[in-house]
């Protein structure tokens, strides 16, 4: 086996591990951010033990970086925003598949280390959406925002935003 299909391996299950930590119900602190972000809005304490069912990674996307100024505009005062197909394909790079009975939104997201993590993203009982970027790293490190587009059934009821890092 490459070291790079190793390392890729590792990364997942570092970050497997971290995600199930996290929706299992442990504590999240933010020592492994060195500031924290307005955007950031982690899941209630009583949200923990619910199910949680993630979106699969066709329904999601991260806004490009070239084009993340804007939907931090759109995003200024809401956590969420519904947009046009349009729109949707103009903020993606390899824009995002249409899924049928869905509709494209734009939401917040956070993240640490962006080259060694990744999103989840969860449809909450309810119609609440939480919005998860696990990553690798050895120090804290700023906070930093990166919308997605998503695609859902229905404008979500509250978009919650998190972030964390395993070693």
């Amino acid at each position: 086996m490459s070291c790079k299909k190793a390392l890729g391996r590792s990364v997942k299950a570092a970050l497997g591990i971290l995600l199930t930590c996290i929706l299992a119900g442990c504590i999240m602190d933010h020592r492994a951010a060195s500031s924290v972000d307005s955007w950031i809005n982690p899941l209630p304490r009583s949200s923990e033990e619910i199910s949680q069912t993630p979106l699969a990674r066709k329904r999601f996307c991260p806004v490009s970086e070239s084009k993340e100024s804007e939907a931090e505009s759109r995003l200024a005062g809401q956590a969420f925003v519904q947009l046009t197909e349009p729109e949707a394909a103009m903020l993606t790079d390899d824009g995002l598949p249409q899924v049928s009975g869905t509709k494209p939104f734009l939401v917040r997201g956070v993240y640490l280390n962006w080259g060694t993590g990744r999103y989840a993203v969860y449809a909450l009982p309810g119609g609440d959406v939480y919005v998860f970027h696990g990553c690798l790293g050895r120090h804290a490190v700023p906070m930093k925002r990166r919308a997605l587009v998503l695609r859902l059934e229905r404008a979500p009821l509250n978009v919650y935003v998190d972030c964390g890092m395993a070693e």
